[in-house]
């Protein structure tokens, strides 16, 4: 299976933090973002991962190149944001033919991808997605979802104000298989969001997997901090060569 890491956002509602740091490369307990999702990646045994680029570019290409990462990431940089499903079909060859993961490389979790995996396995056949979701208490500034008995989201409302209960919502991690491609315009120049232009065209075909755990969108500052404070994120493995690659980075932001 290939992966798309989508990490082109440009993080207005993280600034200061995005003036001088890409969202995706925001420091978690001294440690990037990034670096905890290519990792999770990579032990779960995917390889091949795409990764597009947009605000600060040159910082997680900086990074991507003296990392350990480099042999297994295609940088897809993107001068004007395709938006996240211009993405997916902008690069429907990379992916070929089979499942395939997409991921907002803004979230952070345990990272436990065994329990999507096997999920979507575990699908009916005619679903074309499984969407990882999980319990929040800000309902308003996530999609939230409703799901049958049979696991299969069946509404789909997108950061909806007027929600304030507690609710099932999308992680925005998913895995499609390649019949997803059939809901998708053949337009490739045009701007596709996901959320608001993909998902709810197929709702009733999506396939939903409940996380237990807490996933944090690191979508602004109170969220990166609590990222920072939250224990299950006090630990974490940066291999030698990735800490030497993300202090050239912040060497540059400090000379910058």
């Amino acid at each position: 299976m290939k992966a798309l890491l989508l990490a082109g956002g440009n993080g207005i509602r993280l600034k200061p933090l995005t003036d001088f740091f890409p969202k995706c490369l925001a420091p978690i307990n001294g440690r990037p973002l990034l670096d905890y999702w290519i990792s999770a990646l990579s032990q779960n045994g995917i390889k091949e991962i795409l990764l597009n680029t947009h605000h600060l570019n040159h910082l997680v290409e900086s990074y991507i190149e003296n990392s350990t990462w480099n042999s297994i990431i295609t940088i897809a940089h993107e001068p004007s944001l395709l938006g996240t499903g211009g993405t997916i079909l902008q690069h429907k060859s990379f992916f070929e033919k089979g499942d395939f993961l997409v991921a907002h490389a803004d979230n952070i979790f345990n990272f436990n991808l065994k329990e999507l995996f096997v999920s979507h396995e575990n699908r009916k056949k005619d679903l074309v997605a499984t969407m990882l979701t999980f319990y929040t208490d800000e309902p308003q500034n996530c999609g939230v979802v409703s799901i049958d008995d049979n696991l299969v989201i069946q509404k789909f409302d997108e950061k909806n104000p007027l929600l304030t209960d507690r609710s099932l919502a999308n992680a925005a991690i998913y895995v499609f298989s390649e019949l997803i491609y059939d809901h998708f315009e053949t337009n490739e120049s045009s701007f596709i969001d996901l959320s608001l232009d993909i998902i709810p065209k197929i709702v009733g075909l999506i396939n939903g997997c409940i996380h237990s755990g807490e996933i944090i969108d690191i979508g602004s500052l109170e969220a990166w901090n609590r990222a920072n404070f939250h224990s299950e994120f006090q630990t974490s493995e940066f291999l030698e060569q990735n800490q030497a690659a993300w202090n050239i980075v912040l060497r540059k932001i400090a000379s910058s």
